[in-house]
């Protein structure tokens, strides 16, 4: 946790092996993003929600990636990783 005195947000980064012009990847990012902005909406009385923050391997989106993980993770925050594997497997693809 950190402890640079700013308010932190329940925060939620989502992690894709997918590309970001992949019809999958696209589709999925905006029902993402619609069902949490809908919860942000809904609990008025909550004010440290923040949206998702979605991440592929691609170009800049991996080094965004990498810098925001190496950056503050507090215990407010969520990890999603999305893809596919194999029982046993170390790998994670899109395949």
């Amino acid at each position: 946790m950190c402890d640079d005195g700013s308010t932190h947000k329940h925060s939620r980064i989502v992690i894709s092996p997918f590309s970001q012009q992949s019809k999958q990847w696209i589709n999925t990012r905006e029902n993402w993003r619609k069902a949490r902005r809908s919860k942000i909406e809904a609990n008025t009385e909550r004010t440290d929600l923040a949206d998702y923050e979605f991440f592929t391997f691609d170009g800049p989106s991996k080094k965004r990636l990498k810098e925001r993980l190496q950056s503050c993770i507090g215990p407010d925050e969520v990890i999603y990783i999305l893809g596919h594997c194999a029982p046993g497997s170390i790998d994670l693809s899109k395949e």
